[in-house]
């Protein structure tokens, strides 16, 4: 089967496609442009590269998020667009960056940072997770891995933004560069290995882990009123 995948969820976007276990083409990109720009053009290039066309393709897949609230709308719309008549699939951002660092012995620590002193974070042991999907404030992540006392990998854009915090902590190492932004093979990957989760194209939703700021806003001050 022919999957497209889809990321705008953090600062980079992505394409790929994928079939019968070889990824054909992959588009990454960390350009600061906005996603909604450059998400259609990928797909188009990933295409034209691997001779494919959207014909051909039988499952689309995207990173639904937790990430950027723009980002993930952008992506999330996006593939609901090109799955109309075919199979999709909703991937987790944070299961996706954990899944391109497999084969690390110990914990693989995805995180993003999700401002107003928060991260979306989780944690990975032999493709399971140990710590569900959160947003919540560095150093209270950082404690509940303490508590599970293993080796960590830290993996996701949040790693450049809290690098000195995450190395002060003594948990771990960080990823390198490829491991810091997702990848649409990943994601192609992780959607292909879930076949129980493919549904139509309005089954698409985004993955968010709190309210977008402007609702957070609303309802504090309706608290303060």
């Amino acid at each position: 089967m022919l999957c497209l995948s889809l990321d705008a969820s953090s600062l980079s976007a992505c394409a790929a496609l994928h079939e019968s276990g070889v990824l054909l083409a992959e588009c990454y990109a960390q350009n600061g442009r906005t996603h909604s720009t450059s998400l259609m053009p990928m797909v188009d290039f990933c295409l034209r590269l691997a001779g494919r066309t959207m014909e051909q393709v039988g499952l689309v897949a995207v990173a639904a998020g937790p990430g950027s609230f723009t980002g993930v709308r952008i992506a999330v719309a996006t593939a609901m667009g090109l799955a109309e008549g075919r199979r999709a699939a909703a991937v987790n951002t944070l299961e996706a960056l954990a899944w391109q660092a497999q084969g690390f012995q110990g914990l693989i620590c995805p995180l993003l940072d999700a401002r107003a002193g928060q991260v979306y974070a989780a944690a990975y042991r032999d493709g399971r997770e140990v710590l569900a999907g959160a947003a919540l404030p560095l150093q209270e992540y950082l404690q509940s891995l303490r508590s599970l006392r293993a080796p960590c990998l830290f993996v996701g854009d949040g790693v450049r933004v809290h690098a000195q915090a995450l190395e002060a902590s003594g948990l771990g190492r960080l990823g390198g560069p490829n491991l810091l932004g997702l990848h649409g093979g990943a994601v192609c990957e992780l959607a292909l290995d879930r076949e129980d989760s493919w549904g139509p194209a309005e089954s698409l939703r985004p993955i968010y882990l709190r309210a977008p700021s402007a609702e957070r806003a609303r309802l504090e001050k309706q608290a303060h009123a």
